[in-house]
């Protein structure tokens, strides 16, 4: 075309054969315009088909990694909720002895500059009430016995049931002054009970030790010396009975 343009202009080709050829080329470009524009068309829905693919697999992946994150989280609030059974006295929801033997256990030797105490309590009776009456009732009696255990010591001392009818505490940064002040509390609250349902009143014997005065010691070596205490005080108030 830019030929015959050329040989139009020098004089040696016609008009009407340049328009025919110029009609010619149009139609070709708008051919050749219109096959691009549906390509272009085909590339741009090929490319949204993708684009939407690709938002489905990206929310399905969220999806799954939000499943999978509630997944995680529930199964750590199980092990946790199952480990805290674990070491959980179902009665009284006080620490179980496991719990108690692990807390012995990881206190390890004891602070030489700072003050503990163990108690050991201990119910009286409770084959008596369980014989007796049944073990719905030694059942509320322990749990009556650990609930005001539980209100009168701080929160910051831990109780734990130790056994069947024996419970422990363990108190740090005390004086035997503050020890006494709380038995004679506890003994307050419990001349207050008596169980509703069964009419039982509640008779236990108590002992404790400081660890003032030991050396390199452990909650375990308290906790003995405390057992001893809190049997002598058993038998003394056997011997007044």
């Amino acid at each position: 075309l830019k030929r015959k343009i050329r040989a139009f202009r020098e004089g040696t080709y016609s008009a009407d054969e340049l328009v025919t050829m110029s009609e010619t080329y149009f139609i070709m470009a708008n051919h050749t315009v219109q096959a691009a524009e549906r390509y272009s068309e085909e590339k741009a829905s090929a490319l949204q088909k993708i684009q939407v693919a690709l938002v489905a697999v990206i929310s399905l992946v969220v999806v799954f990694l939000g499943y999978k994150t509630f997944a995680a989280v529930r199964l750590r609030r199980r092990n946790l909720l199952l480990n805290d059974m674990a070491y959980m006295d179902t009665n009284t929801g006080l620490p179980n002895k496991g719990m108690c033997e692990k807390m012995l256990l990881e206190k390890g030797i004891l602070e030489k500059d700072r003050t503990y105490a163990c108690l050991m309590f201990d119910l009286n009776n409770l084959k008596a009430v369980n014989d007796t009456l049944g073990h719905k009732a030694g059942d509320a009696l322990i749990h009556g016995f650990a609930g005001i255990l539980r209100k009168t010591l701080p929160e910051e001392v831990f109780l734990g049931r130790y056994g069947g009818d024996e419970f422990i505490a363990v108190a740090e940064g005390v004086s035997e002054v503050q020890i006494r002040l709380l038995l004679d509390q506890i003994e307050k609250n419990i001349s207050k009970y008596r169980d509703s349902k069964y009419g039982i009143t509640i008779s236990y014997a108590v002992g404790y030790e400081m660890s003032t005065g030991y050396q390199d010691c452990n909650l375990r070596i308290l906790l003995d010396q405390a057992d001893k205490n809190m049997y002598a005080d058993k038998m003394r108030k056997k011997g007044r009975k």
